[in-house]
């Protein structure tokens, strides 16, 4: 954590790379959050550098974190549309269809990086692994974001438990 810290995220992608998946979630873990909730701009960030590394490796990371935070991000970032269904004419961001055209999501609220951020990320899963992609995407659908944060909480407090970290409000 302290290299990744010292380098800078962006310079430490090489670092990442070489990185065990099991490292790579903990770093996740240890800096992604802020007290009990997600700081979206580092996931997104945390995400891209993520998102621009060598094909299996990427996507053996990606494997690696919890479903929960991939699916936060998706859900908190787009709106998902069955193709088959009707799509509202006007988007509130920018549709993209996914790779297998079983879905079209509006993706929202986003810059221009954001939006490729997400699509990156859509696109990554879909290489991967179809129906895991395709079955994410649907319990996403129906998901509320705040129960996609706590269900990720209790992971991540689990393993920094695991590691010896105290619970914060155990330690007051």
């Amino acid at each position: 954590n302290r290299m990744v810290s010292s380098l800078g995220l962006e310079d430490a992608r090489q670092l990442l790379a070489l990185c065990k998946t099991e490292q790579v979630r903990d770093l996740f873990d240890l800096n992604i959050w802020q007290e009990d909730g997600i700081d979206v701009g580092d996931l997104s960030d945390w995400l891209g550098v993520l998102l621009s590394l060598p094909d299996g490796i990427r996507e053996a990371h990606l494997r690696g974190l919890d479903v929960e935070l991939l699916a936060f991000m998706l859900r908190n970032h787009s709106r998902i549309y069955l193709a088959e269904d009707e799509i509202p004419p006007e988007s509130e961001g920018d549709f993209y269809r996914t790779p297998d055209n079983w879905f079209v999501l509006d993706i929202i609220g986003t810059s221009e990086v954001g939006f490729d951020r997400i699509r990156a990320l859509i696109d990554a899963l879909y290489v991967d692994d179809n129906e895991e992609a395709r079955r994410l995407i649907q319990n996403v659908m129906w998901e509320l974001p705040s129960q996609l944060e706590e269900a990720s909480y209790r992971w991540r407090s689990g393993r920094l438990e695991d590691l010896g970290f105290a619970d914060p409000m155990e330690a007051l």
